[in-house]
Order: structure tokens, then C-alpha cells, then sequence
């Protein structure tokens, strides 16, 4: 009985110790809990979706999480400069389960460690934001207006993005992957002649990749609204071609101005930063969307940076609608009298008009505003429409609807012309302008010539397929294409019928019905960076993850972008390390002092890309500078980059013998129950060898 009771004993007193140990370890790897801010009144609050989850093996400024460290700082340092506004971020990074919410007031970056889910609360369960979809950034909008109720507000949306991308049900990407067969023309875009700049390149479901649609943003917004949110005083979408009646009208109902531009945008990290530090609760809506708009246009080199932005007043988007409807039905009219006549007055009329660039599949792009791009400037269509149909009923619409369109725009657009620095083909570059003809305003979708390919193939760009008010309709009786939520602007009003009746009506006299005579093709455009001119070197350093726990390793890459036409020499980096961090690894060349690490890179010849890793161990919590000045015998450019990781908390346990760093407490909590058994054999061994009486 005794030698049972000290078995029992000491097996009892090990399982008690396993069971600790086990505690511990699974403390140690357990995410943190949800921390929810305390609710804090603001007085101007910017929510932030900085959707920069672009494809990972693109290495230039397309790329706009090369961005994110430098739009962030922007941003803080706004909020140190104007106390009046508070920052919300949410922002989306070119890899998977890297999306991070910060706060900034005051001058200081809090970071979140956790993500808002569909009911605005935030949960650890989320770590990869699809910034395309409107549940999603409708719970990010309900936390940020609950968490920090305002007196005045703005939204901004930065990514790329595509002149009003339509709902696919299924991702766009996906489509272009499994293209229809067994047919001679395929129904669904079905080639991509560029690599496509999607909005979001890494799903949370990993299906595909999107764009940001009209749609969604607009769910989103409706989402905030029936939880209680504040109208916003504006939004900003910085994304290329974001100025169309057509994403203009789907965002009406959500804002007092909506700003953005019917071209390529234009993106500089200092922009959102620049437009926020000077915004006052004593400025009206009207001037928080023109002071945005002058903020952007300040940061824009004077030359080969042409462009074109504008804010609208949402109020009057209804009355331009139904004035469009009128004009639509009116040439319904027209065609029902003489067909041929009323389509080559209508292409003569398109011709006649401003038209912003959707042939930018070409490679090289082309790059000159004209057809056959299906975008027309709507005020000049409408002036030319009224010139075309002069004495008819046509005339007169397209003259209230001109009417329409210039009161909608509150104030003087931004522009300047020029030929943009992006341009590659051959011979001397297009020049842009605006002013010719009439002020060039928001975009309407004209696709009234093809595009033909290098090939000598002819297409429809891929909006064509979605671009009616039919949920479910089939192509040539053998596909079926779903548009769940078709665009609001051409959704049948008092008029009875809308823009949509007249594309389809034009196009089957032209014998040009979209999947049916003529295929449509995929492309995406990029949001441009800003060519530097001046500063022909540029130097970034991004760290992945952004936010780590003690003992994990960070990686570094460091990029220097040449944008010069001779040859740079680059004699070196001097890269400072923190005291909190060892090296890991480092390129050949790179040379560790103390805390200073030296690493010499090669010349750059024009237009070149360098870039480079450095891998570090975050030995201690905080936030944790890494920094790296430039050395060349050329001056110019920006010599110094800095960026800063945040590192929380215990270390998490790895496995034994990964190469991974093993929590201190493990080891010590192992060894004692190691040991613990050994004593117990031991014992065990020393009562069974004892003398028996």
C-alpha cells in the first residue's frame, strides 16, 4: 500500500506540472485578446483603405505597398500638425495575413491587434482583408464612426482600380482563367493583353483576384448608414478613372462631394497627409473637397504629369440622371425613324468629344485620347450631341442635360496638359489636353468604336458584357451571364428607359453586340506614380511583417529606384540597426559595425530597379526603427529611408529544432518536468530495490 500511495504521489505531482506547462505554453501561443479602443469624440475623422495588396513580384511603383510606410507617416504627422483630425487606417499589403488597422491623433500611431468584422466589432479571427468587398469595408466603416464619433467626416479610398468595375459574381481574375470553349467568339474576356493591376491581389478565401466596384463601395457605405453613421462630407477615391457618372451616381446617396478623376490618377505617398493637415471644422464640405483636390494637385510635378480631377455636388446627380434618361429616349426615338442615320450621328457626335484612355492594352500603350475609347467626357458628348441633332427633340435633351451636368460641379476642376512620363511607344508622346472645346468634366461609357489588337482583332472592353439593367440575360442562347447589381445609373427611371437602351440599340446596328459579334478583352490600369524628375534616386525599405512578437525574425527590402537618364553610381548604404534587434542575414557586400551596417550596392543605369533584403530578430517590444542613408557621387533624389516594426509581447513558441526561437519559460517548465520523471523513476527504482523485512 505505501509503495502505491508514492506512485500515486509522484505521478500525481508530474501530471500537476504537465498541466501547468501546458497552460503556459498555450498562453504563450494563444493571439492576443481583441483590445477596443475607448470611444473618443473627434471632430474631423478620416477613415482610410489603403488598398495596396498588389502582386508581390512587381517590383516598381505599381506596387503601392513600396508606398504604405511613407503614406502612413504622411498621415501621423498630419494629425501632429492639425489636432483637430484623427486618422483611422486600414491598410492591405502585397502579401497574405498582413492586413493592419492603425489609429493617428495627435502626432501618435497606435496600432491595432485586430480587424473589425462584418458587425463592425473586431475580432483575432481576421488577418486578411478583401478591400474589394463591401461587407467587409462596411464593418470597417461601422467601428471607425461608433469607435470615434465625429462632427465632420471623409473617406478615402488609394489603390488601383478600373473605370467603374463591374459585380462579377465571380472574381474577374477567374473569368479571365477559364474562358469560354467550344465556340468561335468567346462571351467573357477572355485575354488580358497587360499584367492586370487588380485592387486586391490576395483574398482572405485565396479565390482569385478583384477590383473595387461601384457596388461595393456603395454596400459598404449603406452598411455604415443603417448602423447609425454619419453622412460623410466627402469621398475621395484615388483610383484611375474613378471619375465616371456612373460610380459618381452609385455613391449619391453616401457623401455631400464626391472627388476623383475620369483619367489616370496620379499618386504621391505625401498626398493624403498633405490634404488632411489642412482641413478645419470651419470649412464646409465644398471646401474639404476642393482643398483636397488642391492638395493633390500641389504635389504633382509641373510637367509630364498631366491630369485631370474633379469634385461633384451629390444632390445634383439625380436631376443629370434624369435628364440623360430624357436624352436616351429621345434617340430611341431616332433610331426607330431611321437607324443607320441616328448611330453615324451618334459616332460623329462621340468623335466630336473628349474621350479619356481605356486602349491601354496596347503594348506599347498608345496613350492619345481619342476613339475608339469608351469613355467620353459627358459635357462635351452632350454639346455635340445637341450640334449633331440640331432641330430635333434629341437637341434639346442633350441641352438640359449639359445644363445638368455644369451645375453638378460646385467648383473649377484641377488640371494641367502635357505628355505623361509613362508613355513608351514610338516617336514623339501624345499630348494631353483639356481645355479645347469646352471644360472636360466627368466621364459616361461611349464604346462606339472597337479597339483593334496588334493582331488586327477587334474587341469590346470587358464592361460592355455587364453594362445593362438585366440581372440574368443570355448570350447567343448558349452562355448565361449573371449582373446581380448592375450599375445604378442605368437602372429604368421615370423615363422608362436609360443609357444601356441606347448601347444596345446602336450596337445591334453595327452589328456589334457584345460575346455575340465581337469578343470583349480584359485590361486593368495601373495608379500612376509620380516620375520625380528633379530627384532621380529614391530609396524605400519595407518590413514584413509589420507587426511581430519578441524573438521573430523580420525581413527588410530595400529598394533603390533609379529615374534618371545616366548612368547613377551608388557607392553605399549605411543601414543604423536598433539595439533591440541582431542581424540575421545580409546580401554580400554588407559589412556590420557595431550597430552600423554598411552595404555596397552597384551603379544603376536609367530607368533601373536595385533592391535587396536584410533580415533582423526582434529581441525587445516597442516600436523599432530601421534606417538606411544612400551614398553616390551624383547629388539628388532621397538619400534616406526609415521604417519602424512594432514588437509585442512574449515570443511565440516554435517547434524544437526549426531553427525557430524557443520561449525561455518552455525550456525551464520542460527541464523541471523532465526531471521531474526521472526523479519519479528513480524512486520508483530505489522502493522496489529496497530490503524487504
Amino acid at each position: 500500500m505505501k509503495r502505491l500511495y508514492l506512485l500515486l504521489s509522484v505521478f500525481a505531482l508530474s501530471g500537476m506540472l504537465l498541466f501547468g506547462w501546458l497552460r503556459l505554453v498555450s498562453a504563450a501561443t494563444t493571439p492576443t485578446a481583441c483590445t477596443q479602443p475607448p470611444t473618443a469624440a473627434t471632430q474631423i475623422l478620416a477613415i482610410y483603405v489603403l488598398a495596396f495588396d498588389n502582386d508581390p513580384t512587381i517590383t516598381n511603383t505599381a506596387n503601392l505597398s513600396y508606398q504604405y510606410t511613407a503614406t502612413v507617416q504622411g498621415i501621423v504627422a498630419a494629425t501632429a500638425a492639425n489636432p483637430s483630425v484623427r486618422a483611422v487606417m486600414l491598410s492591405d499589403l502585397d502579401g497574405s495575413a498582413d492586413t493592419q488597422l492603425h489609429v493617428a491623433a495627435g502626432g501618435t500611431l497606435t496600432t491595432l491587434d485586430c480587424l473589425p468584422a462584418h458587425d463592425g466589432l473586431l475580432t483575432d479571427s481576421i488577418t486578411e482583408y478583401d478591400t474589394t468587398d463591401g461587407q467587409s469595408l462596411g464593418g470597417y466603416l461601422l467601428w471607425a464612426q461608433a469607435t470615434y464619433p465625429s462632427t465632420r467626416n471623409l473617406f478615402s479610398y488609394i489603390g488601383h482600380g478600373s473605370f467603374f468595375a463591374a459585380d462579377t459574381v465571380v472574381p474577374i481574375s477567374q473569368l479571365l482563367e477559364s474562358p469560354q470553349t467550344g465556340r468561335a467568339l468567346s462571351p467573357l474576356p477572355d485575354r488580358t493583353m497587360v499584367n492586370p493591376n487588380y485592387s486586391d491581389f490576395h483574398l482572405p478565401d485565396e479565390q482569385g483576384h478583384r477590383l473595387i466596384t461601384p457596388h461595393d463601395l456603395a454596400t459598404a457605405f449603406a452598411i455604415a448608414a443603417e448602423g447609425g453613421g454619419e453622412r460623410f462630407d466627402v469621398i475621395d477615391l484615388l483610383h484611375c478613372f474613378a471619375g465616371s457618372i456612373e460610380e459618381f451616381y452609385e455613391l449619391r446617396d453616401y457623401a455631400g462631394y464626391i472627388t476623383g478623376s475620369p483619367n489616370y490618377a496620379f499618386f504621391d505617398p505625401a498626398m493624403p497627409g498633405t490634404a488632411l493637415g489642412g482641413l478645419s471644422t470651419a470649412h464646409s464640405a465644398e471646401n474639404f473637397a476642393q482643398f483636397i483636390l488642391l492638395a493633390y494637385q500641389s504635389l504633382i510635378p509641373s510637367t509630364q504629369h498631366p491630369f485631370i480631377a474633379l469634385g461633384i455636388q451629390t444632390d445634383q446627380l439625380q436631376t443629370v440622371k434624369s435628364s440623360w434618361d430624357a436624352l436616351s429616349a429621345a434617340l430611341l426615338a431616332e433610331f426607330d425613324s431611321n437607324p443607320t442615320l441616328t448611330a453615324d450621328r451618334i459616332e460623329l457626335a462621340y468623335t466630336n468629344s473628349f474621350q479619356y484612355d481605356t486602349t491601354f492594352c496596347d503594348d506599347p500603350s498608345e496613350l492619345v485620347l481619342a476613339p475608339p475609347d469608351a469613355l467620353s467626357d459627358m459635357q462635351t458628348f452632350s454639346a455635340a450631341l445637341a450640334s449633331e441633332f440640331a432641330g430635333t427633340d434629341v437637341a434639346s435633351r442633350a441641352s438640359a442635360a449639359q445644363t445638368a451636368i455644369y451645375d453638378s460641379l460646385p467648383f473649377n476642376q484641377t488640371y494641367q496638359e502635357g505628355s505623361p512620363w509613362f508613355y513608351e511607344g514610338m516617336g514623339a508622346a501624345p499630348v494631353w489636353e483639356w481645355s479645347g472645346g469646352g471644360e472636360a468634366l466627368y466621364s459616361l461609357f461611349t464604346p462606339f468604336q472597337l479597339w483593334t489588337a496588334e493582331s488586327g482583332e477587334q474587341y469590346h472592353t470587358w464592361q460592355s458584357l455587364w453594362y445593362t439593367s438585366t440581372p440574368v440575360y443570355d448570350i447567343g442562347g448558349t452562355t448565361t451571364i449573371s449582373n446581380p447589381n448592375p450599375y445604378e445609373f442605368i437602372q429604368v427611371g421615370d423615363a422608362e428607359v436609360s443609357w444601356a437602351d441606347v448601347l444596345a440599340r446602336y450596337w445591334q446596328v453595327r452589328a456589334q453586340v457584345p460575346g455575340v459579334d465581337v469578343d470583349t478583352v480584359f485590361c486593368a490600369p495601373p495608379l500612376r506614380g509620380l516620375f520625380p524628375g528633379s530627384a532621380e534616386i529614391a530609396l524605400d525599405i519595407d518590413d514584413r511583417p509589420d507587426r511581430v512578437r519578441t524573438g521573430t525574425l523580420v525581413t527588410y527590402t530595400v529598394q533603390i529606384q533609379h529615374f534618371g537618364g545616366t548612368t547613377a553610381t551608388i557607392l553605399s548604404i549605411l543601414h543604423t540597426l536598433s539595439p533591440s534587434m541582431t542581424l540575421h542575414s545580409a546580401p554580400a557586400g554588407c559589412e556590420l559595425t557595431g550597430l552600423k551596417l554598411l552595404c555596397a550596392r552597384p551603379d544603376l543605369p536609367p530607368q533601373a530597379t536595385d533592391s535587396y533584403q536584410i533580415v533582423v530578430r526582434m529581441m525587445a517590444p516597442g516600436d523599432v526603427p530601421f534606417s538606411g542613408q544612400l551614398s553616390m557621387l551624383q547629388v539628388g533624389g532621397e538619400p534616406t529611408a526609415n521604417e519602424t516594426t512594432s514588437v509585442v509581447g512574449a515570443p511565440l513558441v516554435v517547434g524544437l529544432g526549426d531553427g525557430g526561437v524557443v520561449n525561455s519559460l518552455m525550456h525551464s517548465t520542460l527541464r523541471r518536468i523532465v526531471l521531474l520523471f526521472i526523479l519519479a523513476a528513480l524512486l520508483t527504482v530505489t522502493y522496489r530495490l529496497r530490503p524487504r523485512n
